[in-house]
């Protein structure tokens, strides 16, 4: 999960300064909504790649070494949120984060089922992904418990 926090922080960065400093694909893109989605988009695409049903097996969810697919990537979806509203709350703001992620989740799902002709576990997923949700709290919890022992040995700045 810190992996995925991590690549995150960086996209994020990334596409905020896209979005204040790119005259280029102003030209394409008509605003920070638009480039957002893309962001989650592409990330809704990439999970729906290397997602299958062994990797999201909310069974003994506590064991496994890895979050399930699903979970990770509303995890990411979260972290996203987060980085922007700490990064570029200015553009935050402008957005309607929740249904520009909602619109774009479904369209890469739509796009994806008719690419590769083939049906995915999507809303199931992500209903066990909302009910299993407080497991996350349990992860925020042990993060919080080693952050100062990590963060002695951290090159990059943690998120807390």
């Amino acid at each position: 999960m810190d992996a995925d926090a991590f690549a995150i922080s960086q996209l994020t960065r990334e596409i905020v300064e896209i979005i204040n400093n790119d005259t280029l694909i102003k030209q394409v893109v008509r605003n920070e909504s638009e480039m957002i989605g893309l962001l989650i988009y592409s990330l809704q695409c990439l999970f729906n790649m290397i997602s299958n049903s062994k990797n999201n097996n909310f069974e003994n969810l506590l064991q496994n070494k890895y979050l399930p697919c699903s979970m990770r990537h509303y995890n990411n979806i979260e972290c996203l949120k987060e980085n922007l509203r700490v990064q570029a709350n200015h553009i935050f703001q402008k957005i309607d984060f929740e249904n520009i992620s909602i619109a774009y989740m479904l369209r890469a799902e739509n796009d994806f089922m008719k690419i590769f002709d083939k049906q995915t576990n999507w809303k199931s997923n992500a209903l066990n992904t909302i009910k299993n949700m407080g497991h996350l709290n349990i992860i925020r919890n042990k993060w919080k418990s080693i952050y100062n022992d990590l963060n002695v040995y951290s090159r990059c700045k943690l998120s807390k």
